[in-house]
């Protein structure tokens, strides 16, 4: 049975008097130790329940069950009655009801108190809850606050102090509220979640500090400790954890055939040295300087369709080293050779389906990743935490492996100047070697790519935002993809962008449920559509939608031979959406869970395979170059079928 592992970082049990401090890290391996029982795959699904010791039976929090415990955090020789404080760090960035629960207990099991926290939601509305309780059998709330607001939109921290007679709730540095009460014993303390809500969710997705404090904290102590919590976000050092550590990468990005880009960021700077080659024993060797955090650099000359192996080993200023281990990558194939790779959309949000998903596509060992955007879900301001905590922490195992083409997508955006409503991609750019520079070294956001027989056209769907900043954007992208287009000779012609022409989602181009909906991106169409039709696009794969979507082809918005395939694969992360109340007009197959895309390309075959997050197959489809479907609707000239022809 497959578990997962908490690592704690803190003092081993028992303990004497003396503070303590956990930082919970999930444990994303793709291929485990040589030594696991589990072998080199982790076949078992991550939702597998991890069963609760006896000693400890945690209370029903807000109606639900802890699914979720660690219950040894900390065992003390001698029974403690305070004064004490207790600590929690929260990140819930899911729009479902998940919560968290520290709590102290005697030698018999039975509880003396308790730090809760818990959220509810109904259609998007967040309402978070905290508790600080005490009892010897159901521990009923002696402080409560259900209004509270969080920090960036999803940040908590929440403190419970006991100076001896009066208790104390703090939420963000502020006091929530207080009570008098006894002095609980307690002899050990145990973390419980409560995440039922979200499958694949485990503690270190929602806390990421827990620590226990001899003494009450003053309120400016309280104030310190929250500041200090926003500066590990700010400056995204992911958490207090010890040692060096990689907040981003490696991160092999974009895909290359004679040579491959790497980068990889550090929580402070660091000297590194890169060994790589056709072996682990490696035969090239690069040091970097120890000035900055991210570096960058390039492998190469490589051969095609080659395997190299890799290895960073980084060493901090007062000595602390980091190691990425051995890990490998194959460059990609030349023309005439089979292709698989995958996509996904929006892994905004939860880097433990991230995770999953990746668990599964891992399987498959695509030779490449395409991501349609929202690879984060920013937008409100500089969100480079959302980046170094979530999406590298679920996406890092498999792109370090298996390198990625990605498009922008709306939330990859940060709000820089809220008065002019300025918009940048400052973080994506960050962490991306996009082939889009423009001559003054700007990022266009839009480029093409050729690997093996399929060559992709990826595009900056934020057309709306793009042109408010940058006037005779969307005119320049456009004039840019009709003469990339035109000039291809690319036996399959893929386009990628976030924002989907065609969907049948319900409420974002329109209320379903009250009248017609524009059934996809009017912009996307009226910038995109005809482009793909008069010069032989196969497939178009966007997100933006957090469900599937599987179109008819299609010409002119109809099903018609030898049209366009589009695919809305947005289900990589992000809170579900759901199609219409009826049938769309455009939509072939439907999902609404998390998924992700799988392509096999080889001459004239592109096989597609949607899977769920248990590698079930939810749907699939072969299809053909257009210009073989033309040939075998009886369309010899091509611009008939590209003006739609009656009979379909």
């Amino acid at each position: 049975m497959r578990k997962v592992i908490l690592l704690l970082l803190a003092l081993a049990s028992p303990v004497a008097a003396a503070d303590l401090a956990w930082h919970l890290v999930p444990d994303y391996r793709l291929i485990p130790p040589a030594d696991s029982p589990e072998g080199p795959e982790l076949r078992q699904p991550l939702a597998d329940p991890m069963v609760a010791p006896p000693a400890w039976q945690p209370p029903r929090l807000f109606g639900q069950s802890a699914n979720d415990l660690r219950s040894d955090l900390a065992a003390f020789p001698q029974p403690r009655s305070g004064p004490f404080s207790v600590e929690l760090w929260i990140d819930d960035h899911v729009n479902r009801p998940v919560g968290t629960l520290i709590g102290g207990r005697d030698a018999t099991g039975k509880p003396g108190w308790a730090l809760a926290y818990m959220s509810t939601l109904g259609n998007d509305k967040f309402e978070h809850g905290a508790a600080l309780s005490f009892g010897p059998i159901e521990l009923r709330p002696t402080v409560r606050d259900t209004a509270l607001a969080p920090w960036r939109r999803y940040l908590h921290h929440l403190v419970g102090t006991f100076d001896g007679k009066v208790w104390r709730l703090y939420h963000n540095g502020v006091l929530a509220g207080e009570a008098q009460g006894p002095a609980p014993a307690f002899s050990a303390i145990g973390l419980a979640g409560y995440l039922d809500a979200e499958p694949y969710m485990r503690l270190p997705n929602l806390v990421r500090d827990a620590a226990f404090h001899e003494g009450a904290m003053s309120p400016a102590e309280v104030a310190a400790a929250y500041s200090r919590r926003q500066a590990e976000i700010v400056a995204a050092t992911r958490g207090s954890e010890s040692g060096l550590r990689f907040t981003a990468g490696p991160y092999l990005t974009p895909p290359g055939t004679d040579r491959q880009h790497l980068l990889w960021e550090t929580s402070e700077p660091a000297a590194a040295v890169l060994e790589w080659g056709k072996t682990a024993q490696f035969d090239h060797r690069s040091e970097f300087a120890a000035d900055v955090r991210l570096h960058r650099t390039v492998l190469g000359p490589l051969e095609p369709d080659t395997v190299y192996f890799y290895r960073i080993r980084t060493t901090a200023p007062d000595g602390t080293m980091g190691d990425s281990g051995v890990l490998s990558f194959r460059t990609m194939p030349g023309p005439g050779a089979p292709l698989v790779f995958a996509a996904l959309g929006d892994t905004q949000e939860r880097p433990f389906v991230n995770f999953q998903l990746s668990r599964i596509l891992w399987q498959q060992r695509p030779h490449f990743l395409v991501i349609a955007g929202d690879l984060i879900g920013g937008e409100e301001d500089e969100r480079r935490w959302h980046w170094t905590d979530e999406y590298f922490v679920g996406m890092g195992p498999l792109i370090s492996r298996v390198p990625v083409l990605a498009a922008r997508g709306n939330g990859d955006v940060d709000l820089v100047d809220v008065a002019s409503d300025r918009r940048v991609f400052t973080n994506f750019d960050r962490y991306h070697n996009q082939p889009d520079l423009a001559q003054d070294g700007s990022h266009r956001g839009y480029y093409s790519y050729r690997i093996g027989d399929a060559e992709f056209f990826v595009l900056d769907g934020n057309l709306a935002l793009r042109e408010r900043w940058e006037p005779g954007f969307r005119a320049r992208q456009r004039g840019w993809l009709e003469q990339a287009l035109r000039a291809s000779t690319a036996r399959w012609k893929i386009a990628v962008h976030h924002q989907p022409a065609w969907s049948s989602d319900d409420d974002d181009y329109g209320d379903a449920y009250s009248g017609p909906t524009s059934a996809g991106d009017p912009e996307i169409r009226k910038d995109f559509v005809d482009l793909y039709e008069r010069y032989g696009v196969d497939l178009v794969l966007s997100g933006h939608i957090h469900s599937y979507e599987r179109s008819w082809p299609l010409l002119g918005g109809r099903p018609a031979c030898g049209g366009v395939t589009y695919l809305q694969i947005g289900g990589g992360g992000g809170d579900h959406e759901h199609a219409m109340p009826v049938h769309g007009t455009t939509a072939a197959a439907l999902y609404d869970g998390f998924h992700a895309l799988v392509a096999r390309l080889w001459k004239d075959r592109l096989e597609l395979q949607m899977l769920d997050t248990e590698g079930r197959i939810r749907d699939a489809v072969t299809l053909a170059p257009r210009s073989v479907e033309r040939q075998a609707c009886g369309v010899t000239n091509p611009s008939r079928i590209w003006s739609i022809p009656e009979k379909q």
